[in-house]
């Protein structure tokens, strides 16, 4: 009897921190299915009675950051809401 509480309390510390279920098919990838990523475009608009910037478009935020920079390229209208949409969209560096 003293053989058979030693085997069960030996085989109790054996087993303990161990998973109680083992998946006998091991275990399985997941595979997810997500649309690949659409592009972005990224424009703006300002005008007045006085001009227009012109709808200006780009296909990288860095372009977009440097065309709201550029005086030509935005016959020098809206300075001030271009400056504006420059910092609050977080574009680096400065709009000077």
């Amino acid at each position: 009897m003293k053989y058979l509480i030693l085997l069960l309390l030996l085989m109790n510390l054996v087993s303990c921190g161990k998973d109680s279920f083992i998946n006998p098919y091991g275990t399985q990838q997941t595979v997810y299915k997500v649309e690949p990523a659409a592009t972005e475009d990224y424009s703006y608009e300002f005008g007045d009675q006085v001009c227009s910037t012109g709808k200006q478009s780009f296909i990288t935020f860095k372009q977009a950051c440097d065309g709201l920079k550029d005086e030509q390229l935005n016959n020098e209208c809206a300075g001030e809401q271009r400056a504006e949409l420059f910092t609050i969209s977080s574009c680096p560096g400065s709009f000077s």
